[in-house]
């Protein structure tokens, strides 16, 4: 009687993720689907690149960038210890726009990413969008037009976009996926908008577009200076305060290769992962058990026939999830086993580092 109750929550919980997963892709929070708008508005917005360690991807980015009207690019050399500085001063030759500021020692009590983002609002033009943006993000003109058109009708405090993921490496397909079966089945991407409650966040430092005026008058990223997740924690300081925020998916209008490879893939899912799952140890671990490791103890217990209808189900709801990605539906059920493994992976990794207080990112301490 107890492994058939516990088989019920676990198919209970399962249906309820497929039917976020459904409302997500029926309502397409997508860049794609937002209308177009003036190229003109490009020349509003401020690019703020905070980059340490970031000689592999800044020529691309900045090649990538040069198209694009803005009114200011400005990176923050954050003690870079390879040739971050010296390409973004080869390229200021051929950019007017792009400006150049070095980050100050970093104060007690911050983390890392977010004095260099504070630092950079401090530093930023007088425009009328400021645009954080990792130094790993392909963008699209397009995107950034549609971007900034959705800012200023939804009269929004901040848009972020969760970027379309490319993935490389066999370890990278083995983890990146991850982040959009969690996101798109855990969360309706339409309440971040449409309810006022903090606790509906969703939200990527990937891509954090922001109405300058609300951030220069707030200065969010001091307000979560010592978060190791900021993106989640500052949209859920604008809801705190009345302001509207909007979180949006992308097929190609917005790419980001966001890991090199598996060992850092692991790590980095391992930072982000507590609050990917709504910042509750607690809450992180009844997730993973009633979406992977309960069924260690069902099969034992349960008809074949029950567990198939999970099996099916677990199929159509990773099937959704990937033709929303933009992903191979094919590719992405023969993944998954291997990427439910590595969820429990990523968590015991969190643990791990959460009790030896040994985390490490770009070669300085992080607190989890």
């Amino acid at each position: 009687m107890t492994m058939l109750l516990l088989y019920w929550i676990t198919l209970l919980f399962l249906v309820v993720r497929l039917l976020v997963a459904i409302t997500n892709y029926l309502q397409q929070p997508n860049i794609e689907a937002k209308p177009p708008g003036n190229e003109a508005l490009l020349k509003e917005v401020a690019l703020l690149i905070p980059a340490r360690n970031e000689a592999a991807n800044l020529a691309h980015l900045l090649s990538n960038l040069r198209d694009i009207p803005f009114h200011q690019i400005l990176i923050l050399d954050d003690y870079s210890e390879d040739r971050t500085l010296e390409i973004v001063r080869e390229y200021q030759q051929k950019m007017p726009n792009l400006e150049l500021v070095q980050g100050a020692p970093l104060p007690d009590g911050w983390i890392g990413k977010n004095w260099a983002c504070h630092q950079l609002g401090q530093n930023a033009s007088e425009s009328n969008y400021y645009l954080f943006m990792d130094a790993d993000v392909m963008l699209t003109k397009e995107g950034l037009i549609r971007s900034v058109q959705e800012v200023k009708t939804q009269k929004l405090g901040l848009l972020s976009v969760f970027p379309a993921q490319l993935i490389k490496t066999f370890g990278e397909r083995a983890v990146v996926p991850i982040m959009h079966y969690l996101l798109l089945s855990l969360l309706p991407l339409s309440w971040v908008y449409r309810f006022a409650s903090p606790s509906l966040v969703g939200a990527s430092g990937q891509f954090m577009l922001f109405d300058a005026d609300k951030y220069r008058e707030h200065q969010w990223h001091e307000q979560v200076k010592d978060q190791v997740v900021e993106d989640m924690a500052i949209a859920r300081k604008l809801k705190e305060l009345g302001y509207l925020v909007e979180a949006l998916t992308t097929q190609y209008m917005v790419q980001c290769r966001m890991y090199w490879g598996y060992p850092e893939a692991l790590s980095g899912f391992a930072k982000n992962m507590h609050a990917m799952m709504g910042g509750s140890s607690i809450g992180m671990f009844i997730i993973v058990f009633f979406m992977i490791l309960v069924y260690i103890l069902l099969v034992p217990y349960i008809p074949p026939a029950f567990l198939a209808i999970n099996l099916i189900l677990i199929a159509i709801l990773k099937s959704i999830i990937c033709l929303h990605a933009g992903r191979n539906v094919i590719s992405g059920l023969l993944w998954q086993p291997l990427q439910m493994f590595n969820i429990c992976r990523i968590v015991s990794l969190w643990l791990y580092f959460k009790l030896k207080s040994t985390y490490k990112w770009k070669g300085r301490k992080v607190p989890l």
